[in-house]
């Protein structure tokens, strides 16, 4: 970081639920983590001072996205973008942390992270960690083995994963365990389903809720990220993970929530569409 600005505060936008998928174009999955966070400047009504925006990855078992463009980054390989402009991608002084710059001068952060399915086959988000973690764990061992690797483990929401026996281990976990605990919303989240109550008793319990878009394995869910997350108000240093996850462990620090909820037509369209066989 510019020796000028590292005293100075600034917005970082974060969307703390990124998937990057085979069938994603990744210079329209570039352009439109760009085009959303400048979308999220407006809605907030940041418009003028210093922004950042960042990507936390949490990739499934058996992908592994980040590791393929840190190799191009590593060969300073270019990637043809839209209208003549072009995406490189730069290494940082984190093994885990990317920084996408595109040839006009747009640039975000991406940080490797993971998503682990547990025993009960609920989610993990093992969030700024370059580990890799066992699956079919149990909830608990999930999120011990993701604080021990130096992550933020984060307990995401999904549709219908959050009822019945799962809702019930969930809640058991979340009252016997005395650490700061972390909650996912999630960009997919229908708009006529209300704000999980758990979210209100977590926040209320000193944990926090961080959002995120979590793009469907579906060509058009590229144009998503970006467009769900948080801001904080902060000083990063070239550590930009470092003090994010900084921030995210310090209660005194607060965090704003951003993007809206899935409207109704769009949602139930893609729980058709990732449920037929073949789809592409």
């Amino acid at each position: 970081m510019n020796s000028a600005f590292k005293d100075v505060k600034y917005r970082i936008f974060v969307d703390a639920h990124v998937h990057i998928h085979d069938c994603f174009c990744m210079t329209s999955f570039f352009d439109a983590a760009v085009k959303n966070f400048q979308q999220a400047t407006l809605s907030t009504g940041y418009t003028q001072g210093r922004q950042s925006f960042i990507l936390l990855l949490t990739e499934s078992a058996g992908k592994n996205h980040y590791n393929k463009l840190a190799e191009l980054a590593e060969k300073r390989h270019t990637l043809a973008g839209r209208n003549g402009l072009k995406w490189s991608l730069e290494t940082t002084s984190e093994q885990f942390t990317l920084k996408a710059v595109r040839s006009d001068g747009q640039n975000f952060y991406l940080v490797a992270g993971r998503q682990v399915i547990t025993s009960e086959n609920l989610e993990v988000l093992a969030l700024i960690t370059s580990s890799l973690f066992e699956e079919k764990q149990s909830l608990s061992q999930t999120v011990q083995a993701v604080r021990e690797s130096g992550g933020i483990p984060v307990i995401p929401w999904g549709f219908g994963k959050w009822i019945g026996k799962r809702g019930r281990i969930l809640k058991q976990f979340l009252m016997e365990n005395n650490e700061l605990i972390f909650l996912g919303d999630n960009g997919g989240r229908p708009c006529f389903r209300p704000r999980p109550r758990l979210f209100s008793v977590v926040e209320t319990a000193g944990g926090r809720v961080l959002p995120g878009s979590d793009p469907l394995p579906l060509p058009i869910e590229a144009s998503r990220v970006g467009s769900f997350g948080f801001t904080i108000n902060t000083v990063l240093s070239s550590h930009v993970a470092r003090d994010l996850k900084k921030c995210l462990e310090n209660p005194t620090i607060s965090l704003s929530a951003y993007g809206a909820p899935q409207k109704i037509m769009p949602f139930f369209k893609n729980q058709l569409l990732i449920r037929i066989p073949g789809r592409f």
